[in-house]
């Protein structure tokens, strides 16, 4: 009878103490994958509050946002976006290898038709699908202008050059590897990490490559759209084609 009344005092004992331990494993695994999953759709259609547009002085009026899409701070890289796709993946600055279940490659994207580059939309080359001459994302397709609401939106090509053509590049690593963009008319800067880029499982080239994308396809290859990248030690920009499958970050402009 002693016996038996030790073991039921022992197994009350041990589901009391195991029953709060189940909850808060499970309470903390929802706040986890709570996390990655709003990660991947930070701020549907509200900047955050500290978002700023920072006045360059650009001829055009454009204001840049002072952090990329996703990002919590000025340093962070932020999310990875295919161009066109408006849901984002993080990047991982010391395992190269990323399991989030997301393959940047051609037969997962958006807008690809099969596993050859051919695509569905903004396409200007017959080769590469059913031309519709549509060359700067809609709305619906920009990540900016979904994740943080219609104040913002992607840059084209043409704001990118412009950006690069009124502003001088210094090397930062304080804040983390990157560029940071200083105004030649009002000095003004914005600082823009070199995140590297997601393609297929992996990130690759962090705090050696900056790799942004415009809202502007390639007219002449369709299968890529414009993109603005940087090395970190040459302290220069330009303009690049890039298969519109590759994750990049995303920098918001705004007027």
């Amino acid at each position: 009878m002693f016996n038996n009344l030790i073991f039921k005092i022992m197994k009350k004992t041990f589901w009391q103490c195991l029953l709060p331990c189940v909850a808060l494993t499970v309470i903390l695994l929802g706040v986890s994958l709570g996390v990655s999953a709003q990660a991947a759709t930070v701020g549907k259609g509200v900047a955050p509050d500290d978002v700023k547009a920072v006045d360059l002085g650009l001829p055009s009026g454009t204001k840049w946002a002072n952090k990329n899409i996703g990002a919590r701070e000025e340093g962070d890289y932020g999310l990875y976006f295919a161009w066109g796709e408006t849901t984002g993946y993080e990047g991982v600055d010391i395992n190269p290898n990323v399991d989030d279940g997301r393959e940047f490659k051609w037969e997962s994207y958006k807008w690809g038709d099969g596993p050859t580059p051919k695509v569905t939309k903004y396409c200007t080359v017959a080769k590469y699908g059913e031309v519709d001459n549509v060359k700067v994302l809609a709305n619906d397709d920009d990540a900016a202008a979904v994740c943080w609401g219609s104040s913002w939106r992607m840059p084209t090509e043409e704001e990118f050059v412009e950006l690069i053509e009124n502003t001088t590049c210094t090397k930062e690593n304080n804040i983390q590897w990157g560029l940071r963009f200083v105004s030649k008319i009002n000095g003004n800067s914005i600082f823009l990490p070199a995140g590297g880029i997601r393609n297929f499982s992996q990130h690759q080239m962090f705090t050696l490559l900056g790799c942004y994308w415009s809202a502007t396809v390639d007219e002449k290859h369709p299968e890529a759209a414009r993109s603005m990248r940087f090395t970190t030690n040459q302290k220069k920009a330009g303009m690049e084609r890039i298969g519109r499958f590759i994750g990049q970050n995303i920098r918001a402009v705004s007027k």
